[in-house]
C-alpha cells in the first residue's frame, strides 16, 4: 500500500497564528520598544523637570525642598539605573532595548533548530529519501509536531512585529517541510518567483538548505562574525605614522608593486557611522581594489570607534579639524601630483563644505585650490521636507529623536550602532526581511554563502556615532537643513571666515569639477538630497543609477563604477557609458 503524505499546511496550522505570520500586514517593529521608550522618555523628562523646580527655590518655595527628595528618589530608583544599564549595554556591544536583545537571542534559537531539523533529515551530503518516507508515518507525524512547537514557542515570545528576520526564517522553514514531507502547500512557495514544477522548486530549496547546513549559516549575522573573525577588507594599507587624533586615523593603501602608478591620489572620505571597509570589502566587490588596480594611490579616513574621550567631539573636529589634518598629511606626501576627494553617504555630506571651506581659506592666503576634481557617491546635501526625499526620517526624528534623553543615556559612551539601525529601520520597509531572505534565497552553495560573509559582517557591525556630533548632525544637517541653507558654520584659521558658513560659490569660481553618483532605490540618500553636482563647475555631471544605498558593492554596478570615475579623473569622456545620465 502507497504511504499517504503529509499535509504540510496542516503541521504549520498545528504552531497556531503566531505574531511571526504577520496577519495585521505590518511593516517591521517592536511596540512594546515603543511604549516602554516613550514611558523611560516621560520618566526622565520629569525628573528633569523635578530638578528645575528643585533649583529655583526662590521662585517654587518650599515646594523646592519637596522636588529634590522626589527627583533624588526617582533618580537612585528608577533612572541611575536605567543610565547604568544602557552604558554597560552599548560599552559591551549590545542592544540597548532589552526587548530587541531577546529578540536577537531568539533569533539565534530558531537558526539553531532549524540546524538540527535539517540535521536530522541529512546523510551523506543529501537528504536521506529514507527518512522523507518516514515522515508519512504517524511516528514521523508525531515527530514533525513536536519539532514545530518548539518553533512555535520562540514565535510566541518574539517581541517585534511585521517583516522582521525571523518571518523569513520562517519562510526557510515552511520549504524545509515542504522538502522533507515531499508535499506542496498551496500559494507561493518561499524562495520561488514563478510556480515552478515542484520537483524543481524541491531542487532548489534543497541546495539551499544544503548549503546553510553545511556552512551552519542559519544565522547569518552570527556566521558572519565566525566567517570574518571580525576583520573585513581585501586590500593591504597601514596606518599613517603621526597620523591618529583620538580613534580617528588615515589609512593608505599603497598602489600594488604589480600596478604601474598613474600619479593620481584620492583621499576617500567613508561615512562616520560605518565601518570604512565598505570601501574595501571583498575581492571583486571593492572600489578601493578596483582603484588601486588602476594605478590610483589611496589614503582613506578611519574614524575608528569613538570611546568615552571624544564623546564632545562634533561636527567641528569630524568635519574640519580631522580633515584637516588628513589631508594636509597627503598634501605633504605628494606635493607634485593630482590629489582628489571621494566622499561616500554622509562623508560625502561633511566633504562638500569642508573643500568650499578649504577653497576659501587657500584665496584668503593667495593660493590656488589644490583639489580640483570631487566624486560624491549617495551623498546627501539638502534635507527638507520637499523634493529632497527626507521628510520620512525627518518626521521620524520629529517624533522620536529627544536629544536631553539621548544624552542621559548614551552621554558617556556614544550612541550605539543599534540606535542608527532602528532609526533607519523605520524608513527602509521590510529591509530586514529582505536582506535575509536576498541571502538565503542567493544560498544554492557553500561558495555562496561564504561570499555573502563580509557584506553581512560589515551590514551588522557599525560602529558607535560620537554623541555631540550626532546631536549637531540631527539638529544642524538633518532639522535645520544648514548646509542647503547656507548656514552651516565652520571653524577655520583665517579670523574672517571662522565661525561662518562656507559660500559653496566659490566651488564654482575655483572650478572644481564634480561627478555625483545618487540611487533610484535608496531611502537613505534619495535622489532628491543628493545635489552636489550643482556645487561644482559646468563641466560637473550626475548619474541615477537603479541600485539601493549600498550600491558600491554590487557587481552589477562596480565595474560600470570603475569606468567612469577612471575617466572622469583622467578628463576623458564619460558620456558613452552604459549609465543613466540625469
Amino acid at each position: 500500500m502507497e504511504s499517504r503524505k503529509i499535509c504540510v499546511e496542516k503541521l504549520l496550522k498545528s504552531m497556531g497564528s503566531t505574531p511571526v505570520d504577520n496577519c495585521d500586514g505590518e511593516n517591521t517593529h517592536c511596540p512594546k520598544s515603543e511604549i516602554v521608550g516613550n514611558q523611560v522618555k516621560t520618566l526622565f523628562n520629569y525628573r528633569n523637570w523635578l530638578d528645575s523646580v528643585a533649583k529655583n527655590p526662590i521662585m517654587f518655595g518650599g515646594v523646592s525642598f519637596f522636588a529634590a527628595w522626589q527627583g533624588a528618589v526617582l533618580d537612585s530608583m528608577a533612572c541611575q539605573p536605567i543610565r547604568m544599564a544602557a552604558m554597560e549595554a552599548a560599552k559591551s556591544g549590545f542592544h540597548p532595548d532589552v526587548y530587541l536583545r531577546e529578540d536577537e537571542q531568539t533569533e539565534k534559537e530558531y537558526a539553531r533548530l532549524l540546524w538540527k531539523l535539517c540535521d536530522d533529515f541529512i546523510k551523506d551530503g543529501s537528504f536521506n529519501q529514507e527518512k522523507i518516507v518516514w515522515t508519512s508515518s504517524p511516528a514521523g507525524e508525531i515527530y514533525l509536531k513536536d519539532r514545530l512547537r518548539e518553533f512555535a514557542r520562540l514565535e510566541y515570545r518574539y517581541h517585534s512585529r511585521g517583516m522582521t528576520r525571523l518571518k523569513a526564517m520562517k519562510e526557510l522553514l515552511k520549504g524545509l517541510l515542504m522538502v522533507i514531507t515531499n508535499s506542496p502547500i498551496a500559494g507561493r512557495w518561499p524562495f520561488s518567483r514563478e510556480q515552478d514544477k515542484f520537483e524543481n522548486y524541491v531542487i532548489q530549496v534543497s541546495s539551499i538548505l544544503l548549503s546553510l547546513h553545511q556552512e551552519k549559516a542559519f544565522d547569518f549575522i552570527e556566521y558572519s562574525e565566525r566567517v570574518t573573525g571580525g576583520k573585513i577588507g581585501c586590500s593591504e594599507y597601514h596606518i599613517v605614522k603621526n597620523s591618529e587624533m583620538g580613534s580617528t586615523r588615515l589609512r593608505h593603501y599603497p598602489v600594488p608593486k604589480e600596478v604601474a602608478s598613474n600619479g593620481i591620489v584620492l583621499f576617500l572620505v567613508p561615512p562616520l557611522i560605518n565601518l570604512p571597509d565598505i570601501f574595501d570589502l571583498a575581492k571583486g566587490k571593492a572600489v578601493v581594489e578596483g582603484l588601486l588596480n588602476r594605478g590610483f594611490e589611496i589614503y582613506m579616513v578611519d574614524y575608528g570607534e569613538p570611546g568615552e574621550g571624544e564623546t564632545k567631539l562634533g561636527l567641528d573636529f569630524y568635519g574640519k579639524k580631522a580633515l584637516d589634518h588628513f589631508f594636509k598629511i597627503v598634501k605633504e606626501r605628494h606635493l607634485a601630483q593630482k590629489i582628489h576627494a571621494v566622499g561616500y553617504c554622509m562623508g560625502g555630506t561633511i566633504l562638500a563644505p569642508w573643500l568650499a571651506r578649504r577653497a576659501e581659506e587657500l584665496k584668503a592666503e593667495g593660493q590656488n585650490m589644490d583639489i580640483r576634481k570631487a566624486i560624491f557617491m549617495a551623498s546627501p546635501t539638502v534635507f527638507d521636507d520637499d523634493g529632497s526625499g527626507h521628510k520620512a526620517m525627518r518626521d521620524v526624528i520629529r517624533k522620536f529623536y529627544d536629544a536631553g534623553f539621548m544624552q542621559s543615556l548614551f552621554g558617556w559612551t556614544n550612541v550605539p550602532s543599534q540606535m542608527i539601525e532602528a532609526g533607519m529601520l523605520m524608513i527602509q520597509e521590510n529591509v530586514q526581511y529582505n536582506v535575509a531572505m536576498g541571502f538565503y534565497g542567493r544560498a544554492t552553495s557553500a561558495a555562496n554563502v561564504r561570499d555573502a560573509a563580509p557584506f553581512l559582517y560589515w551590514l551588522h557591525h557599525g560602529t558607535k556615532f560620537p554623541i555631540t556630533a550626532h546631536r549637531q548632525w540631527i539638529n544642524r544637517v538633518f532639522l535645520r537643513n544648514q548646509i542647503s541653507r547656507g548656514e552651516y558654520a565652520l571653524p577655520s584659521r583665517i579670523t574672517a571666515l571662522d565661525g561662518k558658513a562656507p559660500d559653496f560659490s566659490i566651488l564654482k569660481d575655483v572650478d572644481l569639477e564634480v561627478l555625483n553618483f545618487c540611487c533610484s532605490m535608496d531611502p537613505i540618500a534619495p535622489v532628491g538630497s543628493c545635489r552636489a553636482d550643482e556645487l561644482g563647475n559646468g563641466g560637473s555631471r550626475k548619474f541615477i543609477l537603479e541600485a539601493g544605498h549600498i550600491f558600491v558593492v554590487s557587481s552589477k554596478f562596480l565595474n560600470k563604477f570603475l569606468e567612469t570615475v577612471t575617466s572622469f579623473l583622467h578628463d576623458c569622456t564619460i558620456s558613452n557609458l552604459n549609465l543613466q545620465n540625469a
